[in-house]
């Protein structure tokens, strides 16, 4: 596995376990040796405790002996303590302490009594200890008169006789009854030659058992970071634009799975918002493609239509040039203006139109359009307009055309229908049930007489009507309402 947090991690493995190890060596095995030289020692006093008990059980056997056997002779007590001796002999012959070490028992006058080389049994005691230059029996007993009751000395070893080097160590005892000092003695590198052997295992077993729970411990973190480095490899596939990677990995039931949870869950919702985000891109490309389709058609669509509008407006004025030769220039003129207003304004409104290219608000066109006119048309006050208009919308060739119907309806009813009395002009366009379009002009003037010859602007809106592929209806039972029905 290559990883850099795995190889920081396993360089931190390898600095702790040397740090751990110089820490153990330096203090734990020192520790240990100590602790198991003295209890090495330990084992040397805990021989002469034996002795001592068996001694101190002797006595109080003997005392007993005494109490009970008032008439026992002094060589019958004698008899007794000599088969104690012969025992006890016996059982110290077989002791050693440590190596070469033994337990003997002398008395206050440094005469020994009992020895494990019978050479000395019987004999005085008398060897100088070469460090005090005093009798090193006499040495013993101060020690345990101190209250230490544990001697070291320097002495010689039997392999190397009269050369005192030898560091040795005697625990001491006393049994007051028979006036014995029990002394057990050893070298101390018989007791240290063990804890040396236990220093010689640890020099090898704690590199060891350092190296095992280093590469546990790294296995253990390998395992653990395994998750977090599978991860970040597919972070990295991310980055690079691959959106359908997915951990794969185990799920374990703590942090690390609900890392690889989220992180899987994150990238479903970057993929499923990037998805997203491309159907828009592609819904909007298409969208603009068709608007720029539109926008092409249109522009053909305009040439065309100012073709006709021109043709329109020229038609008008030979109907008006043909009809009106009594009316004053300035009239034509006036009237030809208006009927050219309505046709820019519908190109001006259909220019404004945000989203739809094609179609015209007719609310909006009629109200600007009837305001228009009458704004030119009425200085005063005397006059009401009022446009009731449904949501209607209508291309552009039918636009046009109400346009003219309406500008011709209006401009008529202020010319002719009211003379100086005040008025009411309702414009309206609603659909019908089956779906037309009814377009209406009424107001409430004097009226006209619908047998009467036909005027230019009439002529227009029935001509208007249908170019609509519509009909035109008047009723003039109360004023004048002229109707105009066309297919939507």
């Amino acid at each position: 596995m290559s990883s850099k947090i795995f190889e920081k991690a396993f360089y931190n493995a390898l600095v702790l376990a040397i740090v751990y190890f110089i820490l153990v060596f330096s203090l734990l095995v020192p520790y240990i040796e100590k602790n198991s030289m003295a209890l090495e020692e330990r084992t040397g006093e805990i021989e002469l405790q034996k002795i001592v008990e068996i001694v101190n059980n002797a006595t109080v056997e003997i005392k007993e002996y005494e109490k009970s056997r008032k008439s026992y002779t002094e060589k019958e007590i004698s008899n007794k303590k000599s088969f104690l001796i012969k025992n006890l002999k016996q059982l110290l012959r077989k002791i050693r302490v440590g190596k070469s070490g033994y337990v003997y028992i002398f008395d206050s006058k440094g005469k020994i009594i009992i020895h494990h080389n019978k050479k000395f049994e019987g004999k005085d005691f008398h060897i100088i200890n070469p460090q005090t230059n005093s009798m090193i029996f006499n040495d013993l007993i101060d020690a345990y008169h101190s209250g230490n009751k544990r001697l070291y000395y320097l002495w010689d070893a039997p392999n190397d006789r009269g050369n005192y080097i030898y560091p040795k160590v005697s625990w001491i005892d006393y049994n007051s009854y028979f006036d014995w000092y029990i002394c057990s003695s050893g070298y101390l590198q018989d007791f240290h030659k063990h804890s040396q052997q236990l220093k010689s295992y640890l020099l090898y077993a704690i590199p060891l058992i350092t190296t095992v729970i280093t590469l546990l411990g790294l296995y253990l973190l390998k395992r653990i970071l395994q998750p977090v480095i599978e991860l970040s490899e597919i972070a990295k596939e991310v980055a690079e634009g691959n959106l359908h990677v997915r951990y794969r990995g185990n799920i374990y039931d703590d942090e690390r799975g609900v890392l690889a949870k989220q992180f899987n869950y994150m990238l479903d919702t970057i993929h499923n918002q990037v998805e997203t985000l491309d159907a828009k891109v592609k819904e909007k490309t298409k969208e603009l493609s068709h608007s720029l389709k539109e926008k092409e058609i249109l522009l053909k669509e305009v040439h065309h239509r100012v073709k006709n509008n021109l043709f329109t407006i020229s038609s008008i004025i030979g109907l008006q040039e043909f009809r009106e030769k009594e009316i004053s220039t300035a009239d034509i003129i006036s009237s030809i203006q208006h009927r050219i207003q309505a046709i820019a304004m519908a190109h001006d409104l259909l220019s404004k139109e945000n989203s739809d290219y094609q179609n015209i608000s007719m609310p909006t066109y009629i109200k600007e359009l009837t305001s228009t006119i009458t704004s030119a048309m009425v200085n005063d006050s005397k006059y009401r307009l009022i446009c009731n208009i449904e949501p209607i919308k209508l291309p552009l060739e039918k636009t046009l055309t109400v346009g003219l119907i309406i500008n011709e309806l209006v401009t008529n009813a202020i010319k002719y229908a009211f003379g100086n009395s005040k008025y009411e002009i309702v414009v309206s366009m609603k659909k019908s049930i089956d779906k037309k379009i009814i377009l209406s002009v009424k107001d409430n003037g004097i009226g006209f007489d619908p047998s009467s010859p036909k005027g230019t602007g009439l002529e227009l809106v029935e001509m208007s009507a249908t170019q609509l592929n519509g009909k035109m209806e008047i009723d003039t039972e109360h004023g004048t309402a002229i109707y105009i029905l066309f297919p939507l």
